[in-house]
């Protein structure tokens, strides 16, 4: 199922929210308020306990910077981009009320032809109840890589979830 979650309106399963949102791609091409507006609307549209999956261009990307400036972090190429800060993005999904699970950065992350964008990759969870725990000092960085993760290892909702491998 496909929606404009960045819209004012939000589309709810008639079960009662879904287990799991992916957006791919998909946040850089949005505002920085279209982006408050999609964080709020996954975190409502989840269940308790759901997974919000986030993965999209990184300011590592060697396309940030280029074209015309028309906003942070934002250009105009062909299409407009935005180039997403991973410590940005995880403060903007706890202020949504997620906790989140795992974060990292990836150079040369998702290659299409020659381009080797590098990406942010986020897992962020809806608490299954009210309080919240930040990670935020559970930080580790390995070269090219910056993982966080409360631990090494980790399951959430029965995926295992580890530090992602680089890519060469």
């Amino acid at each position: 199922m496909t929606c404009d979650f960045a819209g004012p309106e939000l589309l709810m399963d008639r079960s009662g929210g879904f287990d799991l949102v992916y957006s791919r791609f998909t946040m850089h091409s949005v505002t920085d308020d279209q982006e408050a507006v999609a964080f709020a609307n996954a975190f409502r549209s989840l269940k308790p306990g759901g997974l919000f999956m986030v993965e999209a261009r990184s300011t590592r990307d060697p396309r940030c910077g280029v074209g015309v400036r028309v906003s942070h972090n934002a250009y105009i190429e062909t299409h407009y981009r935005r180039f997403l800060e991973l410590d940005t993005a995880i403060a903007r999904l706890e202020a949504a009320g997620f906790e989140v699970r795992s974060a990292c950065e990836e150079l040369r992350a998702a290659m299409f032809l020659s381009d080797k964008a590098a990406v942010v990759r986020i897992i962020a969870l809806k608490p299954p109840q009210a309080p919240r725990v930040s990670n935020s000092d559970n930080v580790a960085s390995t070269g090219e890589e910056t993982v966080r993760n409360e631990a090494t290892r980790l399951s959430v909702s029965g995926i295992e979830n580890r530090p992602l491998p680089q890519r060469t």
